[in-house]
């Protein structure tokens, strides 16, 4: 790896502001590729100035913004999921901007431009694909939409997801099919040992257990297809329950969700796309603590189901062994608070609402395919 000088920079932000960004630039002459780093949900952390160094060090002038920022890191969070409860558009404009910007830099080969990106900035990545003059993207189990049109014009891509995000499986399944259906090359691959959202420790170990990781992929010729589907045991395995790292960080965004949509009524992450979420509150079995979890709903007029998935995980979630411990529950949804009651649903019930609930959110029948467990539903009754 070459010698690298690094910088903390300010980048117009489409408006009257400015981006705090990182910027890393190769020793080698100029000008260079460039690469646009497009963080996680978790901001311009160090983990992504160190995937721009590592990038300045294989010769590319790579600048990662803060999109959401400037601001300590829980508001610029807290402006993240606002902005993609609303679609996301603040955040992929201002991803636009810094790719313009990164195209102007005196230091970058203009027509030798990609973009790269984990999570959140991962779908941002793929749509800044069709929208802006990109070589390639990069992206890193990140989100894809569900319309075709939105990838009209899209540059070739390199994707990857881990076999045990169940969450995300379907995206990476939606990813290989739109691309195929319009001819863009691109290698879609699946990490069979890997998680969601994988922090620097989890990578570092990823990349121990394999040798040739994504970013040293090189982009296939055109028709090659991608390598989902190849082993179909890679979308029937039940994921792992997360190690400490990952349950501290679904932790937080728990919190996070709560507090946002107690905040603002229900106006903040009251649905997931078309999907509307409730807060459910339970008491521990064990602690006699309450206990509160965003969740999925299906509306039935004076009844309501949720989903006890927990994600495809081999064992249901705590909230669900709570309420079958006392299923006397509170339901939130904006402001309003109502005591319930909770049970499991009859085989009646469930053979008549498990299509339903698919319908109003795929990933359930995705889920079930994936564990060897029945996927609870449970059913959520006045206690008046």
């Amino acid at each position: 790896m070459s010698e690298v000088e690094f910088r903390e920079v300010a980048l117009p932000d489409g408006g009257d502001g400015v981006l705090p960004a990182a910027l890393a630039l190769p020793a080698a002459e100029h000008p260079r590729p460039g690469v646009l780093v497009l963080h996680e949900l978790w901001g311009l952390t160090e983990d992504m100035r160190r995937i721009a160094r590592r990038l300045a060090g294989a010769g590319y002038v790579a600048l990662a913004p803060e999109l959401y920022g400037p601001g300590r890191r829980r508001a610029c969070v807290a402006r993240a999921v606002r902005d993609l409860r609303g679609g996301g558009e603040l955040g992929l404009g201002r991803a636009s901007e810094a790719f313009r910007e990164l195209c102007r830099r005196p230091e970058v080969d203009a027509g030798r431009v990609g973009a790269i990106g984990f999570c959140l900035g991962g779908g941002f990545a793929l749509l800044l694909g069709a929208r802006e003059p990109a070589g390639a993207v990069s992206v890193n189990y990140g989100r894809v939409p569900e319309r075709s049109e939105e990838l009209e014009g899209i540059c070739p891509v390199v994707g990857s997801y881990g076999g045990r995000d169940r969450q995300l499986l379907p995206h990476a399944e939606r990813l290989e099919r739109l691309l195929s259906e319009r001819h863009v090359p691109h290698d879609v691959k699946l990490y069979p040992e890997a998680g969601a959202q994988l922090p620097e420790p989890e990578r570092a170990a990823l990349a121990r257990a394999h040798p040739a990781p994504a970013r040293r992929r090189r982009l296939p010729p055109r028709g090659v297809r991608g390598r989902l589907g190849k082993d179909p045991r890679l979308l029937s395995r039940a994921p792992r329950s997360p190690g400490p790292i990952m349950t501290a960080l679904l932790r937080l965004a728990m919190w996070l969700h709560r507090t946002l949509y107690r905040a603002s009524g229900g106006r903040i992450g009251d649905r997931r796309g078309a999907v509307p979420i409730l807060l459910l509150t339970t008491v521990g079995r064990v602690t006699g603590k309450r206990r509160t979890v965003p969740v999925q709903y299906l509306d039935q007029g004076e009844r309501l189901a949720v989903v006890a998935s927990n994600g495809g995980r081999p064992r249901h979630p705590g909230w669900f062994f709570n309420l079958r411990a006392e299923p006397r529950v509170e339901v939130e949804i904006g402001r309003e608070r109502t005591a319930m009651h909770a049970r499991v649903a009859t085989e009646e019930e469930r053979e008549r609402l498990w299509p339903k609930v698919v319908e109003l959110w795929s990933g359930y029948e995705e889920y079930q395919r994936g564990t060897t467990r029945r996927i609870p539903l449970v059913i959520l009754e006045s206690s008046r």
